[in-house]
């Protein structure tokens, strides 16, 4: 059976310039969450710093609707009446207008920056794809999403319920108080409850924003294919010419402590150095699976006790292999008799049931 190929996995972090490339395409880490959290945030403030502000513009749009006389009230002034009243709630929802909007705007160039793209808005058959829908609709992100949403939901739910009960006989008693009493009491309710709920949102949108990240960062991944192909197109580049070699190091070395497994023998000195053989009868020559020095020679040495390969202690054998084979080289000639000797040392360990 061939074995898997690692460079279509995406196991690579993104590099400078696919972050870049992603951004430019309109893909970054977002959430609606933090937007929701920044307004609400917005409207509590709004609410705190205009509250005189705020009572006395609604006062004042009552007293204006209640002091119109019923002969006013003709077909040629309804234009006239209802452009008056919206111009007088605006002077009421002005303040959360502003302050919507600057929200918005903060948290967008918060989480995002400053970036204009059209590729996000370009249109894209996939979106209408009924298959691709099914997937997207299916997915873990959109199982989050509802996850998310019920609980929010309910927990709000549960949080207005108790805020509100006890004062249920106040909010009943309001059509018999004063106009001032009614719209003290329920600025004062909306208050506590957007500072309660706030503080949901608040631990929403950090565990939203945080899926958000993850979805992102493992969406942008790549694999060494693509890794390889964008050093060819930076031209060499040496941050990227380095990080390469460190992952085909680490990929060779996961390799070879593979190869430890159905080794016949590690030779080692017995500390410092490890040397992995295996005797193949098609080869007819013994080669060199595994080698490595200080913590490498214990990983190997580790291996082998796992699986139960045979280690055998000769400092001056697994000196001069360590020295004179590559990794996947065969024994040179003049270590033949010593290689040779431990291997039948080896099986007939093997027949003695030993190992």
């Amino acid at each position: 059976m061939a074995k898997k190929d690692d460079s279509s996995e995406k196991t690579e972090a993104p590099t400078s310039k696919r972050r870049r490339d992603a951004r430019e395409k309109g893909q970054v880490a977002r959430s609606q969450e933090v937007n929701s959290f920044l307004i609400m945030v917005a409207g509590t403030l709004v609410v705190l710093g205009f509250y005189p502000y705020i009572l006395h513009a609604i006062e004042d749009v009552f007293y204006r609707v209640y002091s119109i006389s019923p002969d006013i009230i003709q077909p040629e002034n309804i234009v006239h009446l209802a452009s008056s009243l919206l111009g007088w709630s605006f002077s009421i929802v002005f303040p959360f207008f502003i302050a919507v909007i600057v929200a918005g705007l903060a948290a967008n160039l918060g989480q995002v920056g400053f970036h204009i793209t059209s590729d996000a808005a370009s249109p894209k058959w996939d979106k209408i794809n009924p298959v691709e829908g099914l997937k997207k609709m299916f997915s873990w992100k959109s199982v989050f999403e509802a996850i998310k949403g019920t609980i929010k939901i309910g927990v709000v739910s549960v949080v207005i319920y108790k805020e509100l009960r006890p004062s249920i006989n106040k909010i009943l008693a309001l059509p018999m108080s004063s106009g001032s009493d009614s719209l003290n009491l329920l600025i004062t309710l909306t208050l506590e409850l957007m500072l309660k709920v706030l503080v949901i949102m608040a631990l929403v949108a950090i565990i939203d924003y945080g899926f958000q990240f993850w979805q992102h960062e493992k969406s942008i991944r790549m694999t060494l294919r693509e890794l390889r192909d964008e050093l060819k197109e930076t031209e060499g580049d040496p941050q990227i010419k380095q990080r390469l070699k460190a992952i085909q190091r680490e990929m060779s070395r996961r390799r070879m402590m593979e190869d430890v497994k159905i080794s016949d023998v590690v030779v080692t000195n017995p500390t410092t150095l490890a040397i992995a053989l295996k005797y193949s009868s098609e080869v007819a020559v013994p080669r060199v699976m595994a080698k490595g020095r200080k913590k490498l020679a214990e990983r190997i040495r580790k291996m082998a006790e796992e699986f139960h390969v045979p280690i055998i202690e000769n400092k001056p054998l697994a000196w001069a292999l360590y020295k004179a084979c590559d990794l996947g080289a065969p024994v040179p000639v003049h270590l033949y008799k010593a290689v040779a000797e431990i291997l039948a040392y080896v099986y007939s360990l093997k027949k003695s049931k030993i190992y």
